[in-house]
């Protein structure tokens, strides 16, 4: 199934008779992204769509599931925010008969009808090979990664030690979480330039907000210039900074492609038809040369 492009809310949309529920992980920006297209085309897709935000926390999330399932939705989607925890909840609806869609982080189970996202290994490798390449094969880096034990953080941090393997004359001088937020991530990079100065030559960032902090710190201390950074998502600021030279690349993901197949794929399932069991979209490495394509794509969803 390719991505199908999304449509606004019109007042010709057909009857909501599908009770989809959902809930997603936090205030991240590119899950809010997804969130707000779905809630935009819901009913011109004839669902009527409830959705929650567990705010990053996995009992909470745990807690809508069971609401969503005493609410008899027809089907869950569900944007987990532990690996393995997340599986207790899918185990819930499942028993009550609720189909299960995965979207852009997974979880530890086998019992999901389906998931629909990208492969975080793939972003993992983008964003590193992008930078082997502009450090010429040598160098120093640090990483930062996202919040422990999420598929997309696991994913990311295999992908990008999948090419480090190919780059022994580059050297990891430390990896910390930065929780996906652009606010820890300059502060981790205060940190790491104390401690490491001059050699540091480029971050690798798992997320954006994480990459737009240490853009910040960066230009905050007239450093922009002497320090490569990488982030994934491609989310709007993201691929601003990556146009005005202020980032070197992200890495794009597709919120809208994401959305809208989940959404196809609930009603699908709702009438007890049958969907493949994954679907990944794919990554695509964005740099200053390509950015206003990405940018035009991404604001349209806006």
């Amino acid at each position: 199934m390719d991505p199908v492009k999304g449509k606004k809310t019109s007042t010709t949309a057909p009857q909501s008779d599908i009770l989809v529920g959902a809930t997603f992980l936090g205030n991240f920006e590119f899950p809010t992204t997804i969130k707000n297209i779905m809630e935009q085309n819901a009913e011109n897709e004839g669902i009527r769509f409830i959705t929650y935000n567990s705010e990053n926390n996995a009992a909470k999330q745990l807690d809508q599931i069971r609401h969503l399932i005493s609410k008899k939705v027809d089907v869950l989607i569900l944007n987990p925010i532990d690996f393995k925890a997340g599986a207790i909840g899918v185990d819930l609806a499942i028993q009550a008969g609720i189909p299960v869609i995965g979207i852009n982080t997974s979880v530890d189970t086998a019992k999901m009808q389906c998931y629909i996202g990208s492969n975080d290994i793939e972003a993992g490798e983008i964003a590193m090979k992008y930078i082997a390449e502009t450090l010429n094969k040598k160098g120093n880096i640090v990483i930062l990664t996202g919040i422990t034990e999420q598929s997309s953080q696991l994913q990311r941090a295999q992908g990008i030690e999948n090419v480090l393997e190919k780059y022994p004359d580059i050297h990891v001088l430390e990896k910390q979480s930065g929780y996906w937020s652009s606010e820890k991530a300059y502060q981790q990079m205060e940190s790491w330039v104390k401690k490491y100065g001059e050699q540091i030559n480029a971050v690798v960032a798992q997320n954006d907000e994480m990459a737009l902090g240490v853009s910040k710190y960066l230009k905050d201390h007239h450093l922009t210039n002497q320090i490569h950074v990488v982030g994934t998502d491609g989310i709007q600021d993201a691929l601003l900074a990556v146009k005005n030279g202020e980032l070197d690349a992200t890495v794009f993901q597709d919120a809208e492609g994401q959305a809208m197949l989940a959404l196809k794929a609930a009603k699908i399932l709702a009438s007890r038809g049958q969907i493949a069991r994954s679907y990944l979209l794919p990554y695509r490495l964005v740099t200053k040369e390509n950015v206003d394509y990405y940018l035009d794509k991404r604001m349209k969803e806006q």
